[in-house]
């Protein structure tokens, strides 16, 4: 789970980058440009940590796309994620603050 969160936030990360065409085009961004990326990654990062939001989200790995949904609740001292995999076998993981729990519900426990 957390390969694919951290996958998450790299492709929001990088997404971000399209708001600044100077890079997209391969020249050297003025240091204003520079300076307001890093703002904007640093927003990013702590939103990502201390929003609540809920979505889903394609990423493409090699020749494979993948569709997942993703959940973030921070309730002032817990930090719960849920991460629904849509497509391929169903599963589901869930994160409350640093312990990870894996549901597979094809499997009985």
């Amino acid at each position: 789970m957390r390969r694919t969160l951290v996958l998450f936030k790299v492709v929001v990360v990088l997404s971000s980058f399209v708001a600044f065409p100077s890079h997209a085009e391969g020249r050297p961004a003025p240091q204003s440009d520079r300076r307001d990326a890093q703002a904007w990654l640093k927003k990013i990062q702590s939103a990502a940590q201390k929003l609540n939001y809920s979505g889903t989200f394609v990423y493409q790995q090699a020749n494979r796309i993948r569709t997942s949904r993703i959940t973030h609740m921070l309730d002032g001292r817990n930090e719960i994620e849920k991460l629904e995999i849509l497509d391929g076998k169903p599963r589901e993981y869930i994160r409350n603050n640093e312990e990870i729990s894996c549901y597979v519900p094809e499997t009985k426990t």
